[in-house]
């Protein structure tokens, strides 16, 4: 469980384990989940819109998933400060990056929900 160096877009990004990972699961609904599954496919960096695209609603309407995303990581963490999502605003769009270690948590805690 080497720690994966971070790149400058993943500064201040939370880093989970993969027990933080499946804790963070735990309890997910589906539309988080799935929307986690897309993240991670993404290698854990994304455009808000093809998340949209991808749960069939447009960007607004992800703002709920969003929050939520970071309510639990900092629930998690038990860092009050503690951020999932580094979001960088792109035209309209905005481009997320997540921690390449919470990734690869991720990815870990995803395939044995499986």
């Amino acid at each position: 469980d080497a720690p994966i160096p971070e790149g400058q877009n993943e500064q201040g990004l939370a880093r989970l384990s993969v027990a933080d990972a499946k804790l963070f699961l735990n309890n997910c609904n589906v539309k988080t989940t799935s929307i986690l599954q897309e993240i991670v496919k993404r290698d854990g960096d994304f455009m808000a819109s093809q998340i949209a695209e991808f749960i069939g609603t447009d960007i607004g309407h992800l703002r709920g998933a969003w929050a939520g995303l970071t309510k639990r990581v900092r629930t998690i963490t038990k860092d009050g400060h503690a951020t999932l999502i580094n979001w960088f605003k792109q035209g309209d769009d905005w481009h997320g990056v997540i921690a390449a270690q919470t990734v690869a948590s991720m990815r870990v805690a995803l395939d044995e929900r499986a």
